[in-house]
């Protein structure tokens, strides 16, 4: 069975990785296009991706036409990123690890995709990047997207949030969706270097109401909103 499995992985991961190069350096390409281009361009690049690594994902409810909002997600897996960016309407970018910027191609493309580097290690420059990401919200509209448990789960289990995304979504008045997805820690957690192939159902929730922020504070939205992705990630896909 071990020997198997090591040979789809390894299967996968080769598929994957021409797949990434090749859709990757067309996304790269597309930046020199307007922004409509590649953000239509998007959720293809990350489904096939996807296909690529064997897996499938089902998206119930309808994502919002209106907004802007900061898109919140339980994070399980290193396909996270592709899965949520798959199902999104809209111009929008996300909070991510700095570290990233060290990947190649992966890095060009979140530069075109002007992606927010947060340096977890230095407070400063982390509450600079908070702070430009409340700017392209607010003049600019874009969804910003925030994995809250900032790591991901090595047991499946939702991580403590932290607070940054809460204090961002008061901060700019702006609504939280939140988006619970099941199945992407079974596909490759952080302490294993298999894949199993599976289908991944994603659920979206419900917005949080902006009239509310007042009286949640920062402590009880970041309460309701956890309360609501562990919910969605309850449910079984069907």
């Amino acid at each position: 069975m071990f020997i198997l499995r090591s040979l789809v992985s390894i299967f996968f991961y080769t598929t994957a990785l021409f797949t990434f190069i090749i859709f990757g350096t067309i996304f790269i390409i597309l930046g020199l296009f307007p922004n409509a281009v590649m953000f239509a361009y998007i959720p293809f690049f990350c489904r096939i991706l996807l296909l690529s690594l064997g897996v499938i994902i089902r998206v119930h409810g309808e994502f919002p036409k209106n907004g802007p909002y900061i898109l919140m997600f339980n994070h399980g897996s290193f396909i996270d990123p592709f899965v949520y960016a798959a199902m999104i309407k809209g111009k929008f970018t996300a909070v991510i690890a700095a570290e990233n910027y060290k990947i190649p191609i992966f890095s060009s493309i979140l530069r075109k995709f002007r992606a927010i580097p947060i340096h977890r290690k230095n407070r400063k420059k982390a509450m600079e990047s908070i702070k430009y990401a409340e700017s392209v919200i607010k003049n600019e509209g874009y969804h910003m997207a925030i994995l809250p448990e900032g790591t991901r789960t090595l047991n499946g289990k939702l991580k403590q949030f932290k607070k940054g995304g809460f204090h961002m979504a008061i901060n700019t008045n702006t609504p939280i969706l939140p988006i619970g997805a099941v199945l992407p820690f079974k596909y490759k957690p952080k302490n294993r270097w298999y894949v199993h192939p599976c289908i991944i159902d994603m659920y979206i929730g419900e917005e949080t109401d902006v009239n509310e922020y007042d009286q949640l504070g920062v402590s009880g939205l970041l309460e309701k909103v956890e309360n609501q992705i562990e919910n969605l990630i309850s449910k079984k896909g069907s």
